[in-house]
């Protein structure tokens, strides 16, 4: 048994862990790769340096961490793009990772502009998207990506926008039980660069709060007390000010422990939620 915790990120610290987990977890990956580059030194604080820029220059971007409060282990990150306000992102593909002029810049340049084409022809109003999600690959198949999804469908449903993903044929598992279905699939090869996805879409959706009344609530206090509250039905129980949310998870006899959310009335999305595993 463990307590993952989900906040958003520290930027002045969390990227040196983020940064390394993400290359390791994405090698061979062709997107990643064209993007990021070799996992090199030089690469890395590049990296860094781009994501704390990227987050300082953008307010859509949010960056969301699983943190193993027993271990104090990084167990998963995600980086959310929140547009409740349909505007297409504009500038040129800039690629600092791969040298200057070489056939790999080109190239990595080309994969871009053919992923972001692609969804720029299917995304034409407000929207949130996943980005990015990893997990450390000593956590996985434990929940949290379940946790990270849980966390933006509840966003999304509480804005009424769909939702966004670029999935890889293994993440499309899990995201199709979330409500996503594939609109698109895509195989990308540029020279050295391979990636296989499909792009898909959560449609929005409405009268969300109707589907709280079974959950099962634990409040956790400032002091992190936690005290039972019994089945949640709307209206039955308020969080006090600085009150987090706790997802407790159902054990379902086929099926792994699946965390659900629990959204206390006076906090629509908690910066700060748990979930025993």
């Amino acid at each position: 048994m463990g307590v993952f915790t989900l906040t958003p990120i520290d930027p002045s610290t969390d990227f040196d862990a983020i940064v390394p987990m993400m290359f390791e977890v994405f090698a061979g990956e062709g997107y990643v790769q064209s993007l990021c580059g070799e996992p090199t030194a030089e690469n890395i604080t590049r990296s860094i340096s781009d994501m704390k820029q990227a987050l300082e220059n953008d307010p859509t971007i949010k960056w969301l961490k699983i943190v193993d409060q027993e271990t104090g282990d990084l167990v998963s990150v995600a980086q959310w793009f929140i547009r409740p306000n349909f505007v297409r992102p504009q500038g040129e593909v800039v690629i600092k990772c791969w040298p200057e002029g070489s056939k790999e810049q080109a190239d990595a340049k080309k994969v871009i502009e053919n992923v972001h084409e692609r969804k720029w022809r299917h995304v034409k109003e407000g929207h949130i998207c996943l980005n990015m999600m990893f997990t450390n690959p000593s956590y996985q198949h434990q929940g949290a990506g379940r946790l990270m999804l849980q966390w933006g469908c509840t966003l999304a449903d509480h804005l009424f926008l769909p939702a966004w993903i670029e999935a890889s044929a293994m993440g499309q598992l899990l995201y199709s039980k979330f409500g996503f279905r594939v609109v698109e699939d895509a195989k990308i090869s540029q020279g050295r660069f391979y990636s296989e996805y499909g792009l898909m879409v959560r449609p929005r959706k409405v009268g969300v709060l109707q589907g709280l009344r079974k959950m099962v609530m634990v409040k956790v206090g400032l002091e992190g007390e936690a005290v039972e509250a019994g089945e949640k039905g709307r209206g039955s129980a308020s969080g006090a000010a600085g009150s987090v949310a706790v997802m407790k998870q159902q054990q379902g006899e086929n099926r792994k422990d699946v965390a659900e959310v629990v959204v206390l009335e006076n906090e629509i999305v908690p910066e700060v939620v748990s979930a025993v595993v």
